[in-house]
């Protein structure tokens, strides 16, 4: 029930719609009631919602205060300012070693991102086109004499399939000298050069 503002008695509903005091028998409509009543449960309700709220933040306050003690009492049965210090040294591993590890780690980690390392590798070379020619002919240039020595291990190695493509390259030399004679005696000439530069050769 809602009490009266003018006396603090219980008002009763009537059924008109109206709140009247049964003591001082005033009349009240209900708006201005129930938005008495709001008001006042709003005010207690932040009241107790501060109050919460400071206890909270009163608990947390305490917590850190503990805390730091017990980071206190660590460092003083530690005899250390820096509790860093206290970690396990790193094992130190010789140049070779690392080299070793190093080595086995970048063929992991290729063998991981092969499709996404071939994708920018690709990329970059269509855009550096110049600059990967330059370096080539560059390598080239210094390593010559690795590269014959690669070559020539190459050919050791595919013998058969180095005899195949001079057997082929000697086949078309000759079945072109075949056609230029063909073509000379019996006076044909391609009717344009843009599409017929030189003899057919199968």
């Amino acid at each position: 029930m809602q009490p009266c503002p003018n006396c603090g008695y219980e008002l009763v509903l009537l059924s008109r719609g109206k709140y009247k005091c049964s003591l001082c028998s005033k009349l009240y409509l209900p708006k201005k009631i129930e938005s008495r009543t709001f008001k006042i449960w709003n005010q207690k309700q932040r009241e107790l919602d501060l109050h919460n709220l400071n206890l909270e933040i009163q608990q947390v306050q305490k917590d850190k205060k503990e805390r730091k003690l017990l980071r206190a009492f660590k460092l003083i049965f530690k005899n250390t300012r820096n509790p860093l210090k206290q970690r396990k040294p790193r094992i130190k591993l010789s140049p070779e070693e690392l080299k070793q590890r190093n080595k086995h780690y970048g063929k992991w980690y290729y063998n991981k991102n092969k499709e996404r390392l071939l994708e920018q590798d690709e990329a970059w070379r269509e855009a550096n086109r110049e600059t990967c020619s330059l370096t080539y002919k560059r390598w080239l240039a210094n390593n010559k004499e690795k590269r014959q020595a690669f070559l020539k291990a190459y050919r050791i190695k595919n013998r058969t399939l180095e005899r195949q493509k001079g057997r082929i390259h000697h086949w078309r030399k000759k079945q072109k000298l075949l056609a230029d004679a063909y073509l000379e005696n019996n006076n044909h000439k391609a009717s344009n050069i843009q599409f017929f530069p030189f003899s057919p050769t199968f």
